[in-house]
C-alpha cells in the first residue's frame, strides 16, 4: 500500500509541471525562452541605465511578451565565444547570428550592433547687458545595425541613427540618442518580437 501510494505521488509529482498553471516554470520541459536582447559595441553602452532603457522600451506594452536584456545575456554572450575558442568577442557573421540563437536556449535574439557613439560639443552664450553666459552643449551621435534572428534565419534587419543633445552631460546625451535609436527600433521590429 505505501508503495502505491509512493508510485501514486511520485506520477502527480511528474504531471504536475505539465498542468497549464505551471507552465512558465516548468523544468522538465526545455522550452525555448522567448526573445533576448544582445548588444554588441562599446563597453559605455553595456551598463544597466542602458539596459534599463532597452526593457522600458520593448516591455512596456505587453506584459505577457518578456524581452530580456541584461548583463546576464551579455555574460552568455561572452560565454559563447569563449566556448568558440576566443577571448574577446569577434566579429559576427550570419553563423554566429544564428548560431548564438541556438546556444542561448531563446526562440529569437535581437542583436544591437552599436558603433562606438560620435560625440561634439559647442559652447553657447546667453544674456547680455554684463550677464554674459557661457554654457557648453555636447551632442551624441548613435547608428545602430539591428538583426532579428531565429536559429534558422535573419527574420529583419534595419539599421537606424539618431542624435541627441544635453548641456549637462556627455553620458545623457549618449543615452537620449541610444533611447531614440531603441525606440524607432521598437517601432519596425517590435510586432515581429
Amino acid at each position: 500500500m505505501i508503495k502505491f501510494i509512493f508510485s501514486l505521488v511520485a506520477v502527480i509529482f511528474l504531471l504536475l509541471p505539465a498542468s497549464p498553471a505551471f507552465a512558465e516554470i516548468n523544468i522538465l520541459n526545455p522550452a525555448l525562452k522567448g526573445t533576448c536582447i544582445v548588444i554588441v559595441g562599446d563597453a559605455a553602452i553595456r551598463t544597466p541605465d542602458f539596459f534599463k532603457s532597452l526593457d522600458d522600451t520593448f516591455n512596456a506594452e505587453a506584459k505577457s511578451k518578456k524581452v530580456i536584456s541584461g548583463t546576464e545575456i551579455q555574460s552568455l554572450y561572452q560565454t559563447y565565444w569563449l566556448d568558440k575558442g576566443y577571448l574577446e568577442e569577434q566579429k559576427l557573421t550570419k553563423q554566429d547570428l544564428n548560431d548564438f540563437v541556438k546556444y542561448s536556449g531563446y526562440d529569437k535574439v535581437l542583436f544591437l550592433i552599436v558603433n562606438s557613439p560620435v560625440m561634439e560639443k559647442t559652447k553657447q552664450g546667453s544674456g547680455g547687458w554684463g550677464a554674459w553666459i557661457q554654457t557648453e552643449r555636447t551632442r551624441a551621435s548613435i547608428s545602430v545595425k539591428v538583426f532579428l534572428a531565429n536559429e534558422t534565419s535573419i527574420i529583419k534587419a534595419a539599421d537606424v541613427a539618431k542624435e541627441d543633445d544635453s548641456v549637462t552631460s556627455e553620458l545623457r546625451a549618449k543615452r537620449g540618442a541610444f533611447e531614440k535609436c531603441i525606440k524607432e527600433i521598437q517601432g519596425v521590429i517590435g510586432s515581429l518580437i
